[in-house]
């Protein structure tokens, strides 16, 4: 059992890159059975880091430039408090590796999830 992350791949290569590429059993030459997650614990860590860090500001968004003083190289607008934008039916956030909007809702995510070729989401 492979275990791939939706947010990452999303990111990069794309789904659309792995479904053209026959799914990713094919894109990565392996036939073992893929399990792929929602993506969405990735995104909460953009706006609040880890489950540590969001216990301990209590709810508080992290901002960008603690996590820059750590790494330097971070893209500071792609995390912190303005990085996500939560609503009812989706969240909107910025790629770290580009900066290019995405929106994810349930069902994109699904989506995402099908075109990549998991066995199970």
């Amino acid at each position: 059992l492979i275990f791939s992350n939706t947010y990452h791949l999303l990111l990069h290569p794309g789904p659309d890159i792995i479904r053209e590429a026959g799914g990713i059993h094919k894109f990565t030459g392996r036939h073992s059975p893929f399990i792929t997650d929602s993506g969405g614990f990735q995104v909460f860590s953009l706006a609040y880091g880890s489950v540590q860090e969001s216990l301990e500001s209590k709810g508080e968004l992290k901002r960008s430039n603690l996590r820059n003083k750590k790494k330097p190289y971070w893209r500071s607008d792609v995390t912190g408090k303005n990085a996500v934008k939560v609503t009812e039916d989706h969240v909107i956030f910025k790629s770290y590796r580009d900066g290019s909007k995405i929106v994810l809702s349930p069902e994109s995510s699904i989506q995402a999830q099908k075109d990549i070729g998991a066995d199970v989401s």
